[in-house]
């Protein structure tokens, strides 16, 4: 379809209304590159869709949308030798609880949405790897019994640091009867 043709549509209105329905960043950019269609088939493909999924809000309100704060720049990182900070590894275990959620819905809406149910088939749960990353990470922060070593290291750096204190409380107790005599 020709710009010409758009601009008439005025498709990017369209669009630019359908992008308030996004919840991600991501999400309004891949909804700024959609294009009409003219095939047919592909058209009636989409409108089937449409109409399950409406089926499945009429069915049931609340979808679980997993929550993918992060994620492309993770995905980035991805395979390149980059560590993830605790904050992009936890926007991962949100990811993961997400998809558990919405695989576990699809599978409630089979018989109202049946196509769209089937496309939970290609999600992977991967309760392994979220546990992994929920005992690892708190509140984006790396956990002290994410590692029998860290552990080790920062209990050591707790007594160290306790050490220090009594010592410079030792030297001010000292320094103030010096003082006060």
């Amino acid at each position: 379809m020709n710009n010409t043709t758009l601009e008439l549509l005025e498709f990017h209105k369209i669009l630019d209304e359908i992008k308030t329905f996004a919840l991600t960043e991501t999400a309004r950019k891949l909804l700024s590159q959609l294009k009409p269609s003219v095939n047919e088939r592909q058209i009636q493909n989409w409108m089937d869709e449409t109409t399950e999924a409406r089926s499945m809000l009429e069915a049931n309100s609340s979808v679980p949308l997993p929550l993918m704060e992060n994620i492309p720049e993770v995905m980035a990182k991805l395979g390149k030798g980059f560590v993830l900070t605790p904050r992009e590894l936890e926007s991962c275990g949100k990811l993961l609880e997400g998809v558990k959620r919405m695989v576990k819905y699809m599978d409630t809406m089979q018989a109202v949405a049946p196509r769209l149910a089937s496309y939970a088939h290609s999600m992977f749960v991967l309760d392994d790897l979220y546990s992994e990353i929920t005992a690892a990470i708190v509140n984006q922060e790396v956990a002290d019994r994410a590692s029998s070593e860290l552990y080790r290291i920062r209990k050591r750096m707790a007594m160290v640091e306790e050490r220090i204190r009594q010592k410079l409380h030792e030297i001010l107790a000292m320094y103030t009867l010096c003082i006060n005599r």
